[in-house]
């Protein structure tokens, strides 16, 4: 139909359902079968894709504009699948920029290039954050070169606090207690600081110093 007002519904061939409706006074397509489409998809800046619900939800404080929201396993997961004779593995892909979209200029050290952040519903909102991954960047960066650091940070009251963290040197530094069950292998310095202990419930800890090769037994 046309005028002011007017849908537009495309049937099939049978005169069944509509497979496609636009509704002009709420500026709504409805496709009611599947799509197929053969090219590329953009969508403007600020639109969303959201999977499973009418619109998106705010998060942490943002309206992410990709969502996949569920009430199951399979309407609440994604997948990222790669099929082909060799050992290469399907990836995700982080990537920070201080350029416009598309154009290039360095990072400096302390950006984060990436985060998984994992959020729970407090009874208020889903902007509380639990705990996190961050990708991050120390020293000097250049052409081919930018350092990494991964950092672990974990929430007990509300705020996230770091609790682990791998440096571009591959040091790896711990806050509070770390417990240790079974056989682990250590190379390089283990350090402990001030007011803090090393102690064992069972077993033997072995050590090799300057001095040559130690045990320290629980007993």
């Amino acid at each position: 139909t046309t005028g002011a007002g007017a849908d537009i519904r495309l049937r099939d061939e049978q005169g069944n359902g509509a497979v496609f409706t636009y509704v002009q006074s709420t500026a709504t397509t409805t496709f009611n079968d599947h799509v197929v489409v053969e090219g590329n998809v953009n969508l403007a800046n600020s639109a969303g894709l959201v999977v499973g619900h009418t619109t998106q939800l705010t998060l942490g404080g943002y309206a992410a504009e990709l969502q996949v929201l569920g009430t199951s396993n399979a309407d609440s997961q994604m997948a990222v699948g790669r099929f082909s004779a060799n050992a290469t593995a399907p990836k995700v892909l982080f990537v920070k920029s201080r350029a416009a979209i598309g154009s290039n200029a360095t990072v400096v050290s302390g950006d984060n290039l990436g985060e998984i952040v994992a959020f729970g519903d407090d009874g208020t909102d889903y902007d509380t954050a639990s705990s996190s991954i961050i990708f991050d960047t120390e020293g000097t960066i250049a052409t081919g070169q930018v350092p990494g650091v991964i950092k672990f940070k974990v929430a007990a009251a509300g705020t996230l606090a770091e609790a682990m963290k791998i440096a571009s040197a591959k040091a790896v530094t711990m806050a509070g207690t770390l417990a240790v069950t079974g056989t682990s292998t250590l190379t390089g310095e283990v350090t402990v600081g001030p007011g803090n202990a090393l102690s064992l419930t069972s077993g033997d800890l072995k050590y090799l110093s300057d001095a040559g090769f130690g045990i320290l037994s629980s007993a």
